[in-house]
């Protein structure tokens, strides 16, 4: 996990910069969304999955929080910290650590993160979305006219 979590998380890093102009925002932006994601969601996906009545609630967010790379390094290292006590209170889990639910599809989702966010990154890099700025430029000095005449 830990080989493969820099292949996920760099280029997904990379291309979320991209929605800002001010770098110290992304900075704040990017460190509030790995901590949020990463350090509240695994602790809280965790209790979720251990507590009877919300066992459904937790594996459904276990999936969805699966699209930022890093709850996927968080989510796997607290299964191996809790396997044990995941398994004794849900006889339906798994004890194979590379069973999908387990650890093996934060690895799948890190290698989709690499590919997907990869492919993101060099689409804005090569700049094949120019079209859509160059579209919101030529509608801004239409609608300014407009403003001119109220």
């Amino acid at each position: 996990m830990f080989l493969i979590f820099p292949a996920g998380v760099i280029p997904f890093t990379y291309v979320s910069s991209f929605l800002f102009t001010n770098e110290n925002l992304a900075r704040t932006f990017t460190i509030f969304l790995h901590f949020v994601f990463a350090g509240i969601g695994g602790i809280v996906v965790l209790i979720l999955r251990l507590i009877e009545s919300t066992t459904e609630i937790g594996d459904i967010l276990l999936w969805v929080l699966k699209i930022v790379p890093t709850f996927s390094l968080t989510n796997s290292v607290m299964y191996a910290a809790n396997k044990d006590q995941l398994i004794r209170e849900r006889k339906s889990v798994s004890d194979d650590d590379f069973d999908i639910d387990n650890m093996s599809g934060d690895i799948v989702f890190l290698a989709a993160h690499f590919v997907f966010w990869t492919l993101c990154l060099i689409i804005i890099e090569v700049g094949a979305l120019n079209w859509i700025n160059q579209l919101l430029n030529r509608t801004r000095k239409t609608l300014e006219p407009i403003k001119n005449l109220e």
